[in-house]
């Protein structure tokens, strides 16, 4: 008998076999296998749905069961459909193992499974800065969590005339032109398409002409490579906003305004006399004149007598 008849029997022979026991059949077939291959990414606070998927076996599936690690909170898998369903609760990475039966009985090898779910939209910006007749406006809002790009909405109320919200970039800016009835609330909303985050907010406008600012040092003269202090003053103390510090026409620095006050110090300015400046904006600014000293603090040298058996030698150590 030569080889290609043997293989010819050897085939029939597993044919007759596998009309009378049929479970030599689903053995033979490709190993159940688990996968998730669109792989969501959900948002806290937001609906999530997905579907786990199985392949080989003898479909249908059933019986989906989490074997080892846990799903995102608020998240349940039904058992049925292997379907993921529900809110998410809080953010994290999640991994985990899912094992499902086919119709013949057989249980799949473990799918590890990866869910992510990001922190909820939420707007970030708690307040808004002051604005001032004939002084442009400029301000950027913030939010955290979700899908960024935000889309921006005014949702409820008006923002002062001459100011307009920019929905791609959350920039309310322009040039106030008017204060009556300053201030003005309104709402600003914040979507990602999936969630929607709001806040209130106001904006008072306020003639320049009312505010009074006026700027100090810790020390005048200072001292070349100390520390100097200064501080802003700002009449009303209820002015909001920032403040910017400046050495002639250079930035020394930016501070917030806090209860009427901003403070600022720096370490950088040289020997000589220097135009300090302090601006709230271009008409409300206030200038003292600085002078710092050439010697650099904590490096004069100085002579020091050390009683030894050749009284009137000198040694100089630093101070």
């Amino acid at each position: 008998m030569n080889q290609q008849t043997k293989s010819k029997l050897v085939a029939g022979l597993f044919l007759v076999i596998a009309l009378f026991e049929p479970s030599l059949v689903g053995q033979a077939s490709a190993p159940i296998q688990v996968s998730y291959p669109l792989d969501y990414v959900g948002e806290v606070g937001s609906p999530y749905r997905g579907s786990l998927q199985a392949t080989g076996g003898t479909p249908p599936y059933q019986n989906w069961t989490v074997t080892s690690g846990s799903l995102p909170p608020g998240i349940t898998l039904d058992n049925g459909s292997g379907n993921f369903k529900g809110t998410p609760t809080a953010a994290g990475i999640f991994n985990f193992t899912v094992t499902v039966n086919d119709s013949a009985g057989l249980t799949s090898l473990p799918g590890n499974i990866l869910i992510e779910i990001v922190a909820g939209l939420g707007i970030t910006t708690q307040s808004l800065p002051h604005g001032f007749t004939g002084v442009p406006y400029y301000a950027v809002l913030a939010a955290i969590g979700g899908f960024p790009p935000y889309s921006w909405t005014l949702s409820t109320g008006v923002l002062p005339p001459d100011l307009a919200l920019d929905p791609a970039a959350g920039v309310i800016s322009g040039t106030p032109t008017d204060l009556s009835g300053s201030p003005f609330a309104f709402k600003i909303s914040a979507t990602d398409g999936l969630e929607v985050s709001t806040r209130a907010l106001t904006i008072a406008i306020l003639d320049p002409a009312s505010i009074k600012i006026t700027l100090t040092s810790s020390a005048n003269p200072s001292v070349f490579g100390r520390a100097l202090t200064l501080n802003a003053s700002l009449s009303p103390s209820t002015v909001s906003g920032k403040v910017t510090f400046y050495d002639g026409t250079a930035v020394l620095g930016i501070a917030t305004v806090n209860s009427g006050q901003a403070v600022f110090t720096t370490g950088l300015l040289g020997p000589g006399t220097h135009q300090l400046q302090v601006r709230l904006a271009r008409p409300i600014s206030a200038t003292i004149s600085q002078v710092v000293g050439a010697i650099a603090a904590g490096s004069l040298l100085e002579p020091v007598t050390y009683p030894s058996a050749n009284q009137g030698a000198h040694r100089r150590r630093s101070r």
